[in-house]
This record gives C-alpha cells, structure tokens and sequence, in this order.
C-alpha cells in the first residue's frame, strides 16, 4: 500500500525520535530544579482530596524522588508548570487532563486556527485560546471511521491483534498521552514533559522540513485555500527559532469532559497498547515487570548496530505477536481473545481508573508508567464546539513571537482576499461561460442551415 504524507512523516517521527532518544545521555535536574520540585511537594501535602490528576502523581514519596532525581527545567520552566497546574485545579471537578507534546508544529497549529475562524467560524473556545489543533485537515474522512473508543479497539485488534500505534494508519488516528504533567519520570522515551523539553535535531533535516510543507499545503487545499503562499508561510518559522536556531516542541493540555472521556479514551501502555498486565507479561515473556525504565526493554535496535544479544526489544516482538494472530497461532489467539473479553468488559476505561487516581493515588498500580491514547475523530478532538478545551504552552522570544504574528496575519489576509475574490468572480464568470455557450449555440444552428441548403442544391 502506497503511504500517504501524514503516514511517512508519522514514520518519520517515530525513527528519529527513537534513534535520538537512544542516542543521547539523560541530562541532570540543577539544584533549582530540584528546590522548586520540593516547593511543589509542599503544595501538594497541603491540598484537599480530591487531588488534581498531576497533585495525585506527586503525592507519594516514591514518585518524587524519580521527579527529583530525573525532571529538568522546572525552574526555568516555572511560569508554564504553575500555569499549567493551576488550569488543572480550575477543571478538576468537570473534566479529566491528559498531556502531550508535538514537535516543531507551532506554524501549522497556527495557520490551522486561523483558517478554521474565517471558514467555519470562531467559537468561543477559539477566540479564548481554549482550543487547539491537534490534526491539521478540514474534515478529513479518516477521523470518521470510528464513532468511539470501544469500536476502535474491537476493530483493531480483531485485525491485527494488539494495537500498535507505531503503525502510521493507527498513530494518525490516536492521540499519545500522559495522565500528569511529570508522568513517567525517568522513563525519558515515554514522558510528555522530556519530550517537550528536549532539542530535535532532526527538525533542521530537508526532509523534515519537506514534510512539514506538505502538510501545511494539504491543510490549506482542506479548508479551500490556494498553496501558493506555502513558503512565505513556511519561512516565518525562523522567527521560531531559539538563539541556537532550533525549532522547540509545543505542550498541550487537553482537558476532556468527564462524561466524554469512556468514549474518547482508553487506559493504555507503551506503543498503545491496552494496560493489560497479564497480556503484556505473556507477550514479553516476563513473570514480573515494573513496566517502566527498570525493565529495560528498548524500543527497537539502533539501525547501523543492529540487535544485541540479550536485549529485549518491543517493536519487534510486538510485530511477531501480529503475524502470529494472523496466522491463528493456538497461544496467540488465546491471548487476543482474552484481551478482547477485557475490552468489552469495560477493563480499559479512563473514568475509574482516574477517579480512583485523584482520590486514592497509592493504590494505583504502575502509577507513574500508566498512559492513555485519545481517539481522533472530527466531532470529538478537532471540534471546538465539543466542550473538549485543549491549552498549548511553549517558551517563544517576545519580539520575534510579536514579528511573526504580525507577518502571518498579513499572510493569511492575503489568502483570504484571494479566496473571497474567486468567490466573488465565480457568478461573472458563469454568466460569460452562458454568452459563449449560446454564441457557439447560434453558430452551430447557422452551421446546419448552410449544411442543409448545399445539400437541397446538390
């Protein structure tokens, strides 16, 4: 099957991330760090049940020492923590958080919200800054094959017999979260907060950027627009730019109403899988696991050293375990089987899960290694009118961040000109294709005449 953009650039992701996760040292926490990280704990000893989901995480001691010991840049990151957590406390009684970062997108996030307001309109969640783009196209049919969550997971498994988000038709459709701000600290390849932190270098590659513009110019055709402004776009990310001339990652806090959230979302682990402990025992092969960093099971072998003896990589097995399902492997289909019982029984859904988080954090299992994956669909996650409330943080120089919006407003009022113009001339030129189809008419009926009068001379 031929990949389409979204699918090689999911691909994309997915290696470099991967290699660069790999290939980096896991940097230390300053002492400032580590000084506001216990200021927090005190606020939190303070609070009252029920807790904020990110309060439930750093209420018990064994979490905070990993966030001590592993989460950087909190101090200079203090203004977005202490927002952050406040929005948290505001929405605590009405919705559920879930946490994300996406890398390099700011532009088409952008770009994005602004087509929507002069298409479609600006709700108040648009025009309040409480709402963000996720995905990118206008109404793409992709995000209606599934009506919910259940229905997704029924239907995907049946198919391939785990989910498995790191292929590019699942990972389009599926949201990658954290229940908490510093969720799976210490396990860098699975925390929202490192990847938010950390420099892609990748990003600065050709056929990243490539991809981005790809990107942007199937949003713009979604919502009716010309590309033809695509690179003066694309050339307002240098005002992005830190002083290195790196492209940073945005944070997005994606608060989900509470009566939504079963239908939205499902408690999941690594590569989304469902947070099925025995299946995930027999997949691996393991009696016990931590399912965290401890385990020390890599995501895939580096591509130039290739596997190494001993190590135990996820990918791969988790791509084995597939072929086997559609093969009808006996073990295999037992496996799958009970995985789907546990769907249909409701063993997956967020709602007791979390409520028990926020009320009782120290009885949640596996509390920091703990995720969940959000379904993408047009209704629910790219509609503003949801009730869904998506904030997005990011840490941008005042004047170039003032320089860029300036330049993209005048950018996307020039293409709005444009398309209100071809509308405005589509009734001319209708009108001239009727003069010229009723010219050719009369020429045509002057054409028969003079036919039938040679043939009545002959």
């Amino acid at each position: 099957m031929k990949l389409t953009t979204n699918k090689k650039l999911l691909l994309f992701i997915i290696t470099a991330v991967s290699q660069l996760l790999a290939a980096q040292d896991k940097p230390k926490p300053t002492k400032y760090d580590q000084e506001f990280a216990k200021n927090l704990f005190e606020q939190v000893a303070k609070a009252k049940r029920p807790y904020s989901q990110s309060q439930a995480h750093m209420s018990t001691k064994n979490i905070q020492d990993k966030i001590v010991e592993n989460v950087t840049g909190l101090a200079k990151n203090r203004k977005i923590v202490n927002a952050t957590l406040k929005k948290e406390r505001d929405y605590k009684k009405t919705h559920y958080v879930f946490y994300t970062a996406l890398p390099t997108f700011h532009l088409l996030q952008d770009v994005t919200r602004k087509l929507y307001k002069r298409v479609v309109g600006a709700p108040t969640s648009i025009k309040e800054k409480k709402f963000q783009f996720l995905r990118y196209d206008y109404k793409d049919s992709k995000y209606d094959q599934y009506k919910n969550i259940n229905e997704f997971l029924i239907n995907e498994i049946n198919e391939n017999g785990v989910i498995n988000d790191r292929n590019p038709d699942i990972g389009t459709i599926l949201v990658s979260t954290n229940l908490a701000l510093f969720a799976n600290a210490g396990f860098t390849g699975e925390s929202t907060w490192y990847f938010f932190r950390q420099v892609q270098p990748w990003a600065k590659e050709q056929s990243w950027i490539d991809f981005k513009k790809k990107l942007l110019e199937s949003a713009l055709k979604s919502y009716g627009y010309s590309t033809d402004h695509a690179d003066k776009l694309m050339a307002l990310e240098q005002f992005l730019e830190d002083n290195e001339g790196n492209l940073g990652a945005d944070l997005f806090q994606i608060f989900v109403p509470k009566k939504m959230v079963d239908n939205l979302g499902y408690v999941s682990w690594r590569m989304g899988m469902p947070f099925d402990r025995e299946f995930i025992l027999k997949l691996l092969g393991r009696k016990t696991m931590t399912f965290g960093v401890g385990d020390k099971i890599v995501y895939k072998p580096d591509e130039k050293e290739g596997p190494k003896p001993g190590v135990q990589y996820l990918e791969p097995t988790v791509i084995d375990f597939s072929k086997k399902w559609k093969q009808k492997d006996p073990t295999t289909v037992d496996m799958v089987n009970s995985l789907l019982q546990n769907v249909k029984a409701g063993k997956f859904k967020l709602s007791p899960l979390l409520k028990q988080y926020t009320t009782d954090p120290k009885k949640v299992k596996n509390i920091n290694y703990t995720q969940a994956r959000l379904l993408v669909t047009n209704d629910m996650l790219l509609n503003p009118k949801s009730g869904i409330r998506i904030f997005r943080y990011y840490s941008l120089d005042p004047a170039k961040e003032q320089e860029y919006k300036k330049q993209l407003k005048g950018i996307i009022d020039q293409i709005e000109l444009e398309r209100q113009q071809k509308i405005t001339q589509k009734p001319q030129d209708l009108e001239l294709l009727q003069k010229n189809l009723e010219k050719l008419s009369s020429m045509l009926k002057a054409l028969d005449t003079n036919l039938q009068a040679l043939q009545q001379g002959s």
